[in-house]
């Protein structure tokens, strides 16, 4: 197995429904993934050298801006989506109105990427059940609006060739 380069070109980010299935609300312009770990360390008395180390828990930051995204994502963040209503409450047969929900349910999102090698070979990684833990609405001038979203999930996976 050789060492190569990878070129980040795919991720996309849906949100979990309680049937299994899912909804594609955004195309990733950047993400950072990162696995973080809590860790208890061992020492005697004997020594001033650590006698052992265990892993105690888990879970996956993600950083996520966008290049493509449903304003769903960020309705879903709030809580509470109405459809047929405006954002003053009014009647409207073509928006959905998003506010903060009085309630401690949070959606969870699934994300999915993959990257090239130069010989195309494909890298993946999958994370499950991410929360974020803000709602950003990002209005640059003369730039198109792209939201950083940051979060954690609960588990996260690669996938890469081995031969």
């Amino acid at each position: 197995m050789a060492s190569t380069s990878y070129f980040a070109n795919t991720v996309t980010l849906a949100i979990s429904t309680a049937a299994g299935s899912s909804l594609t609300v955004g195309i990733l312009g950047g993400v950072e993934i990162t696995g973080e770990f809590e860790h208890v360390k061992l020492f005697g008395q004997e020594t001033v050298f650590r006698e052992d180390v265990a892993r105690i828990k888990a879970e996956v930051a993600v950083k996520a801006k966008f290049s493509k995204f449903h304003p769903k994502i960020l309705g879903a963040i709030l809580g509470t989506e109405e459809a047929g209503k405006d954002i003053n409450g009014g009647a409207s047969a073509t928006t959905t109105r998003a506010s903060i929900t009085d309630s401690n349910t949070v959606v969870l999102f699934d994300l999915m990427g993959s990257v090239t090698g130069k010989n195309g070979e494909v890298f993946r990684v999958r994370v499950d059940d991410v929360y974020f833990e803000n709602v950003p609405w990002p209005a640059p001038e003369d730039d198109f609006m792209g939201p950083e979203l940051s979060g954690f999930g609960a588990k996260g996976w690669l996938e890469y060739v081995t031969t």
